[in-house]
Formats: structure tokens, sequence, C-alpha cells
């Protein structure tokens, strides 16, 4: 009987090693943490301050440099003092969004019909003699818009923050083109007021004689902007748009953390303290905070929804009816989405490595299952085969690297 001869081929695999996240880099997102030289260390989390009094809706705020924190929503807006701690109604039936400043009389509140002082807890009441918002102190006089047209900028006279008396060494005004459209809000930057607008910034030398006030020429138009997200971070002004976050730092505007923004939806609101800002968004349909060092552009997040977000000497957030405040987050979380290793093809992943002084918890999903390893560090092994995986590790410590191994 004759035999037929049968080849048999063995496909050859090769391993190889695939990092995810080392000193300095990684892909995917990070809440709760910052990739820094030494890799993954504990970042921001969001702690509620207990206080009691917080209303629903807020809209604004603004944290006083006494410890005083100020809430504004519906109308109405509350204070509470450093040492209290419930918020009480200052006033109501305000027609817009305050705008404030301080100075040695206290905080002032303006809507543009009147004026809300506030000091040691009590609270006055008079008429703002002139309707304006977004406004500012800059060199001893307040700057504010006129509400009538948008595009008017007004001043008082040096030294004061109410002397509406016109003249050349008093209050004045002058009004900005149509172009770039209505004033936002006013900002103080460096030796420059910078007029917010919907479309761009106009800059503004304000200072000295009156009679040498002037609008600077400058190339910073841009998409529409966000009004609830203009700062002052890292010496810059950084304001979100429809397509992104931008910086000005006095000559230029440019975009900001573009790639570590990648997937996420429109800025909502924004606020900042210190060089980072943080943003409140949408990433994968879930609403959380961006936490984006505005120096090297590095972003991170926060698995936290804010309603409003409050700069100053620490970062305030409002959410369902509570107010809340950074801290060092506890835990870590390192997402990496799916990723094929830079190859497609069937892969059998073979383990995963972990560099790190705890236990952590570690998920691998391969996009029809998912497995969980609890308390593990260093060599883990997985020993499953996918086209592409996607590593979930929460961790409560520093996480110097993690790195897949696998074989095709």
């Amino acid at each position: 009987m004759k035999g037929s001869e049968r080849q048999i081929a063995f496909k050859s695999t090769k391993e190889k090693a695939y990092t995810l996240l080392e000193s300095g880099s990684f892909v995917g997102k990070i809440y709760g943490g910052r990739v820094t030289e030494s890799g993954l260390q504990p970042a921001f989390a969001f702690k509620d301050c207990g206080f009691t009094g917080v209303p629903d809706g807020v809209t604004g705020g603004y944290a006083a440099a006494d410890g005083g924190i100020f809430l504004y929503g519906g109308g109405c807006l509350y204070h509470k003092t450093a040492d209290s701690s419930a918020f009480t109604l200052a006033a109501s039936g305000l027609a817009r969004r305050p705008y404030f400043f301080e100075d040695e009389n206290g905080v002032t509140a303006c809507d543009g019909a009147v004026n809300i002082l506030i000091k040691d807890g009590e609270v006055t009441q008079t008429a703002a003699e002139k309707a304006l918002y977004g406004g500012a102190l800059h060199y001893e006089r307040l700057f504010g818009a006129d509400v009538s047209d948008g595009y008017t900028v007004r001043w008082t006279a040096a030294g004061t923050t109410d002397g509406w008396e016109e003249g050349i060494r008093n209050s004045g005004w002058l009004k900005l083109p149509a172009r770039r459209g209505k004033i936002l809000r006013l900002v103080p930057y460096d030796d420059k007021l910078i007029a917010v607008r919907e479309s761009g910034l106009s800059v503004i030398k304000a200072y000295g004689s009156t009679e040498n006030f002037r609008i600077v020429n400058s190339d910073t138009d841009s998409p529409l902007i966000t009004e609830d997200g203009i700062a002052i971070c890292a010496g810059r002004l950084v304001f979100p748009s429809g397509e992104g976050l931008y910086a000005y730092d006095g000559s230029d505007t440019e975009r900001l953390a573009e790639s570590g923004l990648e997937g996420c939806g429109e800025i909502i609101c924004g606020a900042a303290c210190g060089n980072i800002y943080f943003a409140s968004l949408y990433l994968g349909g879930e609403k959380v905070v961006a936490c984006v060092n505005a120096e090297d552009g590095s972003v991170s997040f926060c698995d936290f929804s804010a309603d409003c977000l409050i700069g100053g000497g620490r970062l305030y957030a409002v959410s369902g009816g509570a107010l809340y405040a950074t801290e060092t987050a506890e835990e870590i979380t390192y997402d990496s989405g799916y990723v094929t290793f830079g190859e497609g093809g069937r892969k059998y992943l073979k383990s995963v490595y972990i560099d790190c002084g705890q236990g952590c918890t570690l998920t691998v999903e391969n996009g029809v299952n998912s497995r969980i390893f609890a308390g593990v560090s260093g060599k883990v092994r997985v020993n499953t085969a996918g086209n592409r995986f996607r590593f979930t590790l929460t961790a409560p410590c520093a996480v110097k690297s993690v790195a897949a191994v696998y074989e095709i």
C-alpha cells in the first residue's frame, strides 16, 4: 500500500514586549495620577468639604483671598466666611451672574444693576451707576463691559471703583471693533487688560494716563470661546473653545494639550489653580474633570462630575448639591484603552509586568472576555489571545512602569 506524504508546517512565534507606561510617557488615560520622570504618581482627587447650604443649580462662584467662598445660581448669591461651614443667602433677584473684585473695603459682587459688598459677613447693597458685566480691577481702576452693547469698555477714575465722572483724568470709555464679537470678560494680564471676546482676544493698553489708553493690534483670532473657563494659569491666559484649549502668552496664542485631550468632548467649564487648569468635559460618554498642566501640556483625569469649577488658592467644585475641594488621590487608575501593540492580527498575551510597591488590581480585556487579577505586582501571567487588548490598573501607590509580553 502506497502512502501519501504530507508536510506539516509549524508557525514560528516570536515573543515581544510592549511598554504601556514608563517614566515620562504612557498610552491611554490616567485618573487620579500624573506621569513624571519617576513614573505614575498620585495627583488629584475631589473630597467633599462637608459644608451645608450649598444651593442647587450653581453656575458660578468666587474664592476670596480671606478664605470666604461665594456661589451663584438662579439669580441668588450665597456666601460663607472662612470660619463658617454653612452657606447663607447674601442677595437675591440678581439680573445676571455677577463678577467679583476685592479691595480694602471687602469683596464686591456686581451684576450690572446692584453692587453687593460683603465684609466680615456683613452685606451692603447699592445701586450700580453703570450697567457693566465681566469686570475686573486693573491699575487701581474698575473696568467693565457695557451691558447695552457688549463692545464698549468703561473704567473709573484712578484709585476708585465708583468714580464715574468723565474726564481726561477721570473715568472714560473706548469701543472695540465688531470683529471677534462681543466681550465675554475683561482679564488683567501683566500690564495689559485683555478683552476676551466671542471669537478672539483684544489687547488693551490701560495704564498710566487715560489719554494713552488704546487697543493694541494682535493676531489673536480663535474659534468660539467658552465663557465658563477663562483663567490665568502658569503665567498664561488660558481659555476653552469648541475646538479645544488655548493659551495666550502676551504675544501669541497656541493650542494647549491637544493630544492629551484627544477624544474628549467640548469643555463645559474650567478654572485654574497654580499651574494646573481643570476642565469639566465628557470622556467616553461620562462627565469627568481633565487636569491639564499648563506648563508642559500633560493631562490626567478625575472620575468626578463637576457642575461648576472655582479657582483660587485651592480648586473647588460644585457637584450634586455639595462643595468639593482637590486633595492628593489615594488611588490611581490607569486605562490603556484598546491597543494592538502596533501590529494587526491575532496575538497571544502571555503576561503583564507591573513595577510598583504594593498589590494592585489589573483588568485585562480582549474585546470578548475580561479577566481580573487582584493584589498583584511584578509578573502577572495572563495567557489569553485576541486582536486587541485593554489594560486597566488600579493602584494604591506609585507605579514605575507597566509592560505587556505577547507572541504572534
